[in-house]
């Protein structure tokens, strides 16, 4: 399925055409049913007529706040359907963040069930303005006879992800139907989805990776499986899962692949056929540990969210002489350009930023022009035949084989658990503590090479705060994988000669636990 022949499509109307296709064929599938693609496409119909009549327009923003099962997938295409984009909220988000993203989005609507610390946030919509509508009043025999679903754009904003941000508030990420498109269609073709292929779904819907896992299946015949997230922290129950359900195609960070490799049990699992590596990046050894316990394809994605999901690809096999995996040459749709300082391209070998273009680019940050401008730059060099490129922040060089190696963030970002992460988001919040003078964040890693935050204050000698207050304050801010497993106190920062500060010295300074 090539780009071309999707340009006029959307992500719904490309699942209808399937549906057509084979309607009483099993769409989702789950430990607590199935629903096939018929009832699938009568249920996110009903929603999609339901918020019309509530006053959803085209280009409007829907909220979902649900826990990942059969219904995520009729919420999310039920707004698509209603000419809306929907706005991911993880249940088990703090409070306050969720309340940033619903004022962010502008959003009037919110489609829920009960979760974490639900009533909290529900009362905080109301008095943002924004209805609720629980997800068990949806399913009633209220008639939609004489309300028209819209004609839906490729151009039209399809979802709006907020990612870490470094000034203190996330940032949401405005992407379109065309470049999810293009994804969706790239991912059925490379990794030769059909219908007797089953996808596990795993990734929390408010990371940008859950998209080819809810939907790619969907173009294709395939099944979607939906692992609860109980099993999906347990990776017996996880293994148990895949093996239960026949899956083909899993895709992970790799800080879970190695768990799995650890506890043992993926040698079991004789359907899988392909596995997708992204969010961090992938260790040589951990692919030569998997292909050891299991004859499986290995892909290494890199991309991000700015760039609609994967923007490169590589083909993993064993024993190759890198420490880390290449992220590869770019998907067919994409451009790289790698540019020095000065927004030059570099020659091929030499370090510099990629820079992404092409079919994949996002609208730019929801009403945020400033920030939008810094990212996605438009004064380009000649030589570079592109209207805008994205930044990405990352550091890699073509290499003389042929693809780009990864070597790491030019800025601080950081992955935790496959989620992007900007310290300073959590640096701005720690400084507005009274006494607290300075708040610097940094990634360490645990003994088996899971990533993990630190941070370090420097406060006043009127300091007298407990780490346990400091965390539950943050943990209100943040989702638990932004909140540092540990806290320094320091009386003053290492430098460097141009005085700036020295990380290196700062991880091995510290003076003592709050």
């Amino acid at each position: 399925m090539s780009e071309k022949n999707n340009c006029n499509e959307t992500i719904h109307s490309l699942i209808e055409k399937q549906v057509k296709r084979t309607p009483d064929a099993i769409a989702l599938c789950s430990d607590e049913g199935s629903l096939d693609y018929k009832s699938l496409l009568e249920r996110s119909t009903y929603l999609a007529k339901k918020l019309i009549s509530m006053g959803v327009m085209p280009g409007d923003r829907v909220g979902i706040c649900l826990s990942r099962d059969l219904h995520i997938h009729v919420a999310l295409l039920g707004v698509l359907k209603a000419g809306a984009s929907y706005v991911p909220l993880d249940p088990t988000f703090p409070v306050e963040r969720l309340e940033y993203m619903v004022t962010k989005s502008g959003m009037n609507i919110l489609v829920h069930n009960d979760g974490t610390h639900f009533i909290e946030f529900k009362n905080s919509c109301h008095k943002l303005n924004v209805s609720t509508i629980h997800w068990d009043d949806i399913n009633s025999s209220t008639s939609f006879a004489g309300i028209e679903l819209p004609l839906v754009s490729p151009d039209a904003s399809c979802y709006l992800m907020f990612t870490s941000g470094s000034t203190g508030n996330p940032k949401g990420v405005d992407i379109t139907h065309h470049t999810v498109v293009n994804c969706l269609s790239w991912v059925k073709k490379t990794f030769e989805l059909s219908s007797e292929d089953v996808f596990l779904s795993q990734t929390t819907f408010s990371f940008d990776i859950s998209v080819p896992e809810l939907f790619a299946p969907l173009i294709a015949g395939a099944r979607c499986a939906l692992v609860s997230d109980e099993q999906k922290y347990s990776p017996i129950e996880l293994i148990e899962f895949i093996r239960k359900f026949k899956v083909t195609h899993i895709q992970f960070v790799p800080t879970a692949l190695r768990t799995m490799c650890l506890l043992g049990g993926l040698e079991a699992c004789t359907s899988l056929r392909y596995i997708l590596s992204c969010g961090e990046a992938l260790p040589q050894d951990l692919v030569d540990q998997l292909l050891a316990i299991i004859p499986v394809e290995i892909h290494n994605l890199y991309g991000p969210t700015e760039a609609t999901i994967y923007a490169t690809h590589w083909p993993c096999q064993a024993h190759l002489p890198f420490t880390t995996s290449p992220i590869g040459i770019p998907l067919d749709y994409v451009h790289a350009y790698v540019l020095n300082d000065a927004h030059e391209l570099v020659t091929d070998g030499e370090r510099g930023e990629l820079c992404l273009g092409g079919e994949c680019l996002a609208n730019g940050y929801f009403n945020d022009i400033e920030k939008t401008q810094k990212s996605f730059i438009q004064s380009l060099p000649q030589n570079i035949p592109e209207t805008r490129i994205y930044k990405t922040g990352d550091c890699v060089k073509w290499n003389s084989q042929g693809f780009y190696e990864y070597l790491g963030r030019l800025d601080r970002q950081v992955k935790i658990r496959g989620y992007r992460v900007e310290p300073g988001e959590i640096e701005t919040i720690l400084r507005q503590f009274d006494d607290i003078e300075h708040a610097f964040v940094l990634v360490n890693q645990d003994s088996t090479g899971n990533n993990y935050l630190e941070a370090f204050c420097v406060t006043s000698a009127q300091f007298d705060i407990s780490d346990q207050h400091i965390k539950s304050v943050l943990r209100k801010q943040f989702p638990f994988y932004m909140v540092p497993n540990k806290i320094y106190f320091n009386s003053q920062l290492p430098t460097l000669p141009n005085g700036k500060v020295n990380y290196s010295a700062l991880s091995t300074s510290r003076e003592g636990s709050i």
